[in-house]
């Protein structure tokens, strides 16, 4: 099994506001085709640790436990989107709401459910 990544250190911004705040956090998941399509931008990173089945684990892990009002997601492969995500964020009573147009840059693939 591979190395789990370091804990991260987040950033509080003021915790001390009166009256309703809420919580963001945002994610670039670095879709595995733009990954790939650039993987010497990555010379430091074991392969394995690239490897999308490792990410996908800590980043529902992260985003489910950061417990955020909003979440972010940059580089979402399309596929990704409807079959890891959209259920996982679903099944934690998450709404999600892909920005429009709903077509994936790097592929022109549609992202309807």
């Amino acid at each position: 099994s591979a190395a789990s990544p370091p804990e991260r250190d987040w950033d509080v911004v003021n915790p001390l506001l009166d009256g309703p705040c809420f919580g963001v956090v945002s994610y670039n998941v670095l879709s595995d085709t733009l990954l790939f399509d650039n993987v010497g931008l990555y010379p430091n990173c074991p392969r394995w640790a690239l490897d999308f089945e490792y990410r996908r684990e800590n980043l529902t892990r992260e985003l489910v436990t950061s417990e955020a009002d909003v979440i972010c997601l940059q580089e979402v492969d399309c596929h990704h989107y409807k079959e890891v995500f959209l259920p996982e964020m679903e099944a934690y009573g998450t709404a999600c709401c892909p920005r429009s147009p709903r077509v994936c840059r790097a592929t022109g693939e549609a992202a309807e459910e």
